[in-house]
């Protein structure tokens, strides 16, 4: 089965005269509704993740390819910001590597389907997902790793979807974060797109968001299978 994504939108065509349609909300779980095109029958169905996503300029980075939220404004090309982050989200998906593809997706639908509460704080979040994803402590490799304090920090060429990061966050008092980078949104700016946990004592789940990335201390990848 194949899908096309749009903005907001999935489509999926089912045979026999029917349509899946899948409407994002940003803030709310996704919903499905399913047409009979013979009958004109509408009902809701129950969620699942469409297997395959196509997506435009698959080859380039978002930030390349210019498809991608601005940091400041939130908007694109006419599109809301929420719009926009789900398509560097499914962007990172579709160029990811099969390790990495584990960990994106487990992140989605832990923070946008299930709005999963995880207890700690984020670094539980992110361990969480990659025990999910298959990756526990022996399938884990750090690939760069500087004491915060050294002022050594990860080049941005050494970054990939689906990394664990350890970073000085430039916008919350220059406190220590980790998360999961999901892709560049302003290369030249270092901005870089998170799925990023605060804490089970907010009471909300994960959520994606910019960073200013040029202080990374420590990257944790999956190892290859």
């Amino acid at each position: 089965m194949k899908q096309a994504i749009t903005v907001g939108l999935i489509v999926a065509a089912l045979g026999g005269g029917s349509l899946l349609i899948w409407k994002v909300h940003w803030q709310d779980p996704a919903e499905y509704i399913l047409i009979d095109s013979d009958s004109a029958a509408v009902e809701k169905v129950q969620p699942f993740m469409p297997p395959v996503i196509e997506l435009v300029n698959e080859q380039q980075p978002a930030a390349e390819s210019g498809e991608y939220p601005d940091p400041d404004t939130g908007e694109r090309g006419g599109g809301s910001y929420e719009q926009n982050i789900l398509d560097v989200i499914f962007h990172a998906e579709k160029k990811a590597d099969l390790q990495a593809l584990k960990v994106l997706q487990i992140g989605r639908e832990m923070s946008l389907e299930n709005r999963e509460l995880v207890l700690g704080g984020c670094w539980n979040y992110v361990d969480t997902v990659y025990n999910r994803a298959g990756y526990t402590g022996e399938q884990r490799r750090v690939v760069f790793q500087r004491g915060e304090e050294t002022g050594q920090y990860a080049d941005q060429e050494m970054i990939r979807p689906g990394d664990w990061l350890f970073y000085i966050s430039h916008d919350y008092r220059e406190a220590r974060h980790s998360a999961i980078f999901i892709d560049w949104i302003n290369y030249e700016k270092h901005i870089g797109l998170m799925l990023s946990y605060g804490g089970e004592e907010r009471g909300e789940p994960a959520r994606y968001s910019a960073y200013n990335l040029s202080r990374v201390y420590n990257i944790v990848r999956p190892l290859k299978e």
